[in-house]
């Protein structure tokens, strides 16, 4: 109720009980009571429209947060594909790298394409400002479908962390192999000599750094997990909030 309305209705009650007697304290009683009773009713008719409004505004601020988020999952599900083929090829490169045959038996052409792979690594880097941006303003728990406010605090806070553990580690031992390779050796990626590439990946240091970059289960495990899960998170927010 308009502070006008309110103001005009305590008047009216002031006016009553300054008013004579000469109806007697009944009368002023019911007239007391007939403009407490319209000042509550207004009250209350004012707090339910608030209520009304405010909750219209959090659903437009929802589906304006959501549709966004969508775009920015799938932009992460293009990215985690990318990745994934990526890491197929370095499974072929470092699988080769560390197992050379005999040099008799060497396929340059292979050896070629593996060293290729070399000075190349990749790295999740999920698109997440707008999520960590309405975390930050406490609104995540205006969603309120809680099947889907559930799996994205999964993928953001548990999943996409652990995926960049183990990628973390694999980028760890990449870094420490192109760092041997470009300061204790004269290999050149550009036109190798394939019997020095043969000594040098026959080093036992050389061949514990890329044998540890064949992608591992869990690497891989990781990245289809939260492929899954945002996959999921897409597919609930069309059901919640339906394209136009």
């Amino acid at each position: 109720m308009a502070e006008l309305e309110l103001k005009k209705h305590i008047k009216k009650i002031v006016t009553v009980l300054k008013a004579s007697n000469d109806g007697g304290w009944g009368k002023k009683v019911g007239s007391i009571a007939t403009e407490i009773g319209i000042i509550v009713f207004s009250l209350m008719l004012a707090n339910m429209l608030h209520n009304y409004s405010l909750k219209q505004h959090q659903e437009e601020e929802n589906r304006l947060f959501l549709h966004g988020l969508k775009e920015d999952i799938k932009a992460d599900i293009v990215s985690l594909n990318e990745n994934l083929l990526f890491y197929q090829s370095a499974d072929s490169a470092y699988s080769y790298l560390s197992h050379l045959p005999d040099r008799s038996t060497l396929d340059t052409a292979r050896l070629s394409q593996s060293l290729s792979t070399l000075e190349i690594s990749n790295s999740f880097r999920s698109h997440s400002s707008r999520y960590e941006g309405f975390k930050s303003s406490g609104k995540l728990l205006q969603i309120e479908d809680q099947q889907l406010l559930n799996d994205i605090l999964l993928l953001y806070q548990e999943k996409i962390g652990d995926l960049k553990v183990s990628e973390g580690t694999w980028l760890n031992i990449h870094g420490k192999l192109i760092n041997y390779l470009m300061e204790e050796s004269n290999l050149t990626f550009d036109n190798p000599d394939y019997s020095t590439v043969y000594q040098i990946f026959k080093q036992r240091k050389i061949y514990n750094y890329s044998s540890g970059l064949i992608p591992w289960a869990q690497l891989l495990e990781r990245y289809r997990e939260v492929l899954t899960l945002e996959k999921q998170i897409v597919k609930r927010i069309d059901q919640c909030y339906p394209p136009e």
